[in-house]
Order: C-alpha cells, then sequence, then structure tokens
C-alpha cells in the first residue's frame, strides 16, 4: 500500500493491542490517533450492530447458513434506515469541537442546528459551522496562548502612525517627554474567548481585547 495512506481505527482493545501496534509499526502503517471516549464516527458500525443481534437470534448452524441468513437480513433493512443513518452522520460532522488532548473541557456554549439540503443528489457537501471556530478560540484563550505583541516593524512603511513615542507623543505628550524617541511594543490579549456569529446575511464576532 502507499505510504500517504492512513489507517483509521477507533479504541478497540484489539487495535491498541501491543501485538496489533508492533505489526503496524512493523509493516510502517500510519495510523490515525484517535482520542479516548470520542463517539463513533462511522455510520455502518451501527448497521452492523443491528445486523448481528438479528442474525444471531436465528442461529445459523454453519458457515453456508450463515451466508445465507446475512443476505436475508440484510435484503430487510429498510432504506430508511440508512437514510437516518446518514442524517445523524451529518449532525455528528457539523458539529466538530476543538479541544484540548489531554484534558477536554466542554465550552460554555452548546452547538446551533446548521442547516444542511435534504437534497442528496450531489456526491458531496460542505458545511462551516461557527461552533468549530469557536471551540478552536476557547481552547486557545484557556491555554492562555491568545496573546499578540506588535512591533513597529510589522507596521506598513507608508502608514502615518508608528509605534514609537514621537508618533504617541501627539495624543499623550508625557511619553514623549519621559520617553523620547523610543521604540514601542503593543501587546495585546483578550480576557475572554472571542465569539463568532454566522448567519447568512452576515458574518460578526465579537471580540473584548485588552492593549
Amino acid at each position: 500500500m502507499g505510504h500517504w495512506l492512513v489507517f483509521q481505527q477507533d479504541n478497540d482493545l484489539k487495535h491498541t493491542a501491543r501485538t496489533t501496534k508492533e505489526w503496524l509499526c512493523k509493516k510502517h502503517f500510519k495510523v490515525l490517533e484517535w482520542p479516548s471516549q470520542s463517539p463513533v464516527q462511522n455510520t455502518k458500525e451501527n448497521l452492523w450492530r443491528e445486523l448481528n443481534l438479528n442474525i444471531v437470534q436465528r442461529q445459523p448452524r454453519n458457515l453456508k447458513d450463515l451466508e445465507e441468513i446475512c443476505m436475508e437480513e440484510w435484503a430487510k433493512v429498510p432504506a430508511a434506515v440508512c437514510a437516518n443513518l446518514f442524517k445523524n452522520y451529518r449532525k455528528l460532522l457539523t458539529s466538530g469541537e476543538f479541544f484540548e488532548q489531554s484534558q477536554r473541557t466542554p465550552p460554555p456554549f452548546s452547538p446551533q442546528p446548521l442547516s444542511v439540503p435534504d437534497d442528496h443528489n450531489l456526491m458531496a457537501y460542505f458545511a462551516v459551522s461557527d461552533y468549530l471556530f469557536n471551540t478552536a478560540v476557547f481552547v486557545y484563550q484557556s491555554a492562555g496562548k491568545l496573546i499578540f505583541n506588535v512591533t513597529d516593524d510589522m507596521i506598513p512603511k507608508d502608514f502615518p502612525v508608528r509605534l514609537n513615542t514621537s508618533s504617541f507623543g501627539k495624543m499623550i505628550p508625557q511619553i514623549s517627554k519621559m520617553y523620547p524617541d523610543m521604540l514601542m511594543k503593543l501587546k495585546i490579549s483578550s480576557p475572554s474567548a472571542p465569539f463568532l456569529t454566522m448567519k447568512p446575511e452576515n458574518v460578526t464576532i465579537s471580540p473584548v481585547l485588552d492593549i
């Protein structure tokens, strides 16, 4: 197999067993890291569970009997069941969330319903939710990472205001008197996580900044 392939598997014991990990490592397979206690993101798992219960109840006697029962039970699955699984899967995908890997702290807000087309004629749909952005900002703010330093060399050269005491001395004369001709640095932080709101007509963000 190509080295660009990445295997996805959950935290089932047989997947995390030492022998399994050693075999994958020996074969140079890349395995997608899977967080503990994550929801099942594979739609077919729910369907396999229902099929397995129905097959066990019929008690197949041999391999041929098992094969026939599997085909019969599969044919009995209503199309509506698959459609409902697909809808639930879309809900799971559209409520994507950022969280710190070492310790998941629930955000102080819940995902809002995301309107997606009921038409399934297209092969793929792409949707963007503000919940994904807001959980990412919440994680960074909680970790103290929303702190930025702005220096004069970051400002465009043709911008009339410079980050030095001479320029700011026009607004605050004491600065230029106490610290003549010195460069300045602005430290920008956020005491609370900025919140993004996405609507069909506009996109707004409400940051609270300390400078």
